[in-house]
């Protein structure tokens, strides 16, 4: 008979939503060039929501599709699928 904790070891990996700013930060200063703090930088629901100046969002959502491929590989345990 298997455990409780066997069906729920699954859900061990959570990550602190501040860790997950943090990384977000790094690969936005690391492809775009360009810094982006973690204050400005919400996830919620698997949409990462950019609170920061428009210029710089413009950036961003250019090369949003590569961004993305870069999270979801440094990241693979957040679930993203959207830049706004």
């Amino acid at each position: 008979m298997k455990n409780i904790g066997d069906f729920l070891s699954k859900f061990k990996i959570i990550r602190n939503p501040k860790e997950n700013r943090e990384q977000i930060s790094i690969i936005l200063k690391n492809s775009i060039q360009l810094d982006v703090s973690e204050s400005e930088i919400k996830v919620e629901k698997g949409v990462i929501y950019l609170y920061t100046h428009p210029a710089v969002k413009n950036v961003i959502f250019l090369n949003k599709e590569k961004i993305l491929v870069i999270i979801k590989e440094k990241l693979p345990d957040l679930y993203v699928v959207d830049i706004r």
